[in-house]
């Protein structure tokens, strides 16, 4: 398996549509960008999107968020291509996530589970894969994403994986660290009600 990043003019048209393919097809509506906005993280110095590679075909992605100057990362987006599951590819795409955020604590949004029990299942399951590769969930955080498009956002869960950093983080850290997801990742201003609401059940003796 080749792991390759892509950006700006170096990036084969075939290879963006194919990771734009399986973009499409993995996620729900509500969570995706579209495909320009998709394509202008090729151009920035603050993201890595990568391809897995079978021979000719590619496999998988992700889309890591790695703001300059700061403590974490976030994997926006992990995906595989139907028929390519079970494969290890995802595995290898977070291993290289992690390496890509060394020094840095690297956050997932993952769906929270809720809806109907098929979906439950899917949403558990997704959960339990993270948990597996060493992922856990700030279970005092009521996480929200902004709306991206006419469809209302998921429940999420936010996890983490420590990636050998210290998991002592404070509700200032967490604080700063989603007001520049949403800045960074979604082009948003989060206001303090809603920030604060996020964290109305951050544990008092964590600061």
């Amino acid at each position: 398996m080749q792991l390759s990043r892509i950006s700006g003019a170096l990036a084969a048209p075939d290879d963006f549509d194919a990771v734009f393919g399986i973009y499409e097809s993995a996620l729900p509506a509500a969570e995706r960008k579209t495909r320009a906005e998709l394509a202008t993280l090729l151009e920035r110095n603050d993201y890595a999107v990568i391809a897995a590679r079978r021979g000719k075909q590619v496999g998988g992605f992700s889309v890591i968020f790695l703001p300059d100057q700061n403590t974490f990362s976030l994997l926006e987006y992990l995906a595989t291509r139907q028929g390519c599951r079970g494969q290890g590819i995802g595995q290898a795409l977070f291993e290289h996530a992690l390496e890509l955020s060394h020094g840095r604590t690297l956050l997932i949004e993952v769906e929270a589970e809720c809806g109907p029990e098929a979906e439950r299942r899917l949403q558990r399951r997704r959960k339990r894969y993270y948990e597996r590769l060493g992922c856990l969930t700030f279970e005092s955080v009521s996480y929200k994403m902004p709306q991206l498009n006419s469809e209302s956002p998921p429940a999420l869960d936010l996890m983490y994986h420590p990636n050998g950093m210290d998991t002592s983080i404070s509700k200032d850290v967490m604080r700063t660290w989603i007001t520049r997801i949403y800045s960074g990742v979604y082009n948003r201003q989060i206001g303090e009600p809603t920030i604060e609401a996020m964290l109305q059940d951050w544990p008092a003796n964590q600061g």
